[in-house]
């Protein structure tokens, strides 16, 4: 059972005041008496109330994590690489999952707040459907609420410090359209997800550099299995089929690849496939995925850092962060001959 400070001053026959002083280092107590309480202390095991030191100093240690839909690999993966870094900081993380819901995200945001978290690290549900109301974080900002968001949402003001979505975009085209491949066809495109709009901005912005000499077909996506063997079928039909596909997000790779099977088109021998957001199966499918993948340690690390930064000066300007990605390269991609 622990021992409380009144039972370690019973022990020392002094006052919990005076035992208080000699722990904290505070004026008051001399040395001798000091280091006699601190001995005693150690040998029965005694650890200061954390939380009511928290309060005293009017913090308490902890980070809020609201993550838009904790079920995105994703966004777990960023979680864990949070929670180490926040550890290393000597921060624990709360976590809470708003289910794409931007109501749930608000009241995610109150009890964080509620129970007296330091400041605030965002994954919003605006990075899913850019339509929903950000008055929520809006309040925040304007009462001076530490918080980071862990998206791009520079439009807003708000301090972001995220992925580099528009380059991983280019990055990827242009390692295909440097192995020779000119047409190129993206699956999954939406207007309404943020990060499928920067990351076919950037498909886009490599693909106009070539002029005539690369084409791009922008695809939707259904995911039903017979929609999705109809789209396969009519793209592959159509007159300059694609010789690389690219997926916008790893889950939607996963259901291209049975329709691809079922049409007997071959990945490399018949068409290439690069997927964004490197998922546990990447490594293990026949054959290897090629995908996009954040570096989620520096991403993390880089969210703590402008966070600390706020807890520490609360009204600094907003500031925007992106990091860069990488791509790994696996089985999946294959160079077009002769460059044609």
């Amino acid at each position: 059972m622990a021992v409380s400070i009144t039972e370690l001053a019973r022990m020392a026959n002094t006052s919990a005041a005076t035992v208080s002083r000699a722990l904290s280092g505070k004026p008051g107590v001399s040395k001798e008496r000091r280091a006699n309480i601190r001995l005693l202390a150690e040998s029965v095991g005694y650890k200061p109330n954390q939380l009511a030191r928290n309060l005293l100093a009017k913090h308490t240690n902890t980070l809020g994590f609201v993550t838009a839909n904790l079920t995105n690999g994703t966004h777990i993966q960023l979680l864990q690489a949070l929670e180490t870094g926040a550890r290393d900081r000597d921060y624990e993380m709360l976590v809470a999952d708003s289910r794409r819901c931007v109501e749930r995200e608000r009241a995610n945001i109150e009890a964080l707040q509620r129970n007296r978290v330091d400041g605030l690290i965002i994954l919003p549900v605006w990075e899913l459907d850019r339509d929903v109301d950000q008055h929520h974080l809006l309040d925040l900002q304007a009462r001076g609420v530490p918080f980071v968001v862990a998206s791009d949402m520079e439009e807003y003001g708000f301090p972001t410090v995220a992925n580099d979505e528009r380059l991983a975009g280019r990055e990827t085209a242009e390692y295909l359209l440097s192995l020779g491949h000119r047409n190129l066809a993206v699956v999954g495109c939406d207007d309404a997800k943020q990060l499928n709009r920067a990351r076919l901005a950037g498909i886009r912005d490599a693909v106009d550099e070539r002029g005539d000499a690369a084409t791009m077909k922008e695809l939707g996506f259904e995911f039903g299995t017979d929609a999705a063997r109809a789209t396969i079928e009519e793209l592959f039909q159509a007159p300059g089929r694609p010789t690389a596909l690219i997926a916008l997000f790893s889950h939607l790779a996963l259901r291209l690849l049975r329709p691809l099977h079922q049409l007997g088109i071959r990945i490399p021998d018949d068409v290439s496939m690069v997927v964004f957001d490197d998922s546990d199966w990447c490594p293990w499918s026949v054959p290897a995925m090629t995908a996009v993948a954040s570096r989620n340690r520096h991403l993390a690390s880089a969210i703590l850092e402008e966070l600390a930064r706020r807890i520490e000066s609360p009204n600094l300007a907003p500031v925007h962060k992106r990091i860069p990605q990488r791509i790994i390269h696996r089985e999946s991609v294959r160079p077009i001959a002769n460059n044609q």
